[in-house]
């Protein structure tokens, strides 16, 4: 998964892992987007150009740059539409969601979490 910001503004993540959170949400049977995880923080890596991964505690993504998470991949027999949503932020949280894709999943996963 990749967070790439077109946008003349610059976006700040702190890698808090309390303040970075991906979620996966999947459309029900009748076209409700339903989260399919439990909250969990986000695992992700940022490269500099010319240097190793590292973990910062905050990163800048400027117009023209990305950074990729990690996000699990699901599997299953019920064919629906799928997306991640990412929150982050401190104080004042920003949600993002990715383009929707066509995916399978357990149907199971489906029953509201409590």
């Amino acid at each position: 998964m990749y967070l790439y910001n077109p946008n003349d503004s610059v976006i700040t993540l702190n890698s808090s892992l309390v303040n970075l959170i991906l979620l996966c949400e999947a459309k029900d049977t009748n076209g409700n987007w339903v989260l399919i995880e439990e909250p969990r923080p986000s695992t992700f890596w940022y490269c500099p150009v010319g240097s190793l991964p590292i973990e910062p505690e905050k990163i800048d993504v400027k117009k023209g740059e990305y950074i990729k998470l990690i996000a699990p991949c699901y599997t299953g027999s019920f064919k629906t539409e799928l997306r991640y949503k990412l929150t982050f932020g401190e104080g004042t949280e920003t949600t993002v969601n990715s383009e929707e894709f066509e995916g399978f999943i357990n149907e199971d996963l489906l029953e509201v979490l409590d």
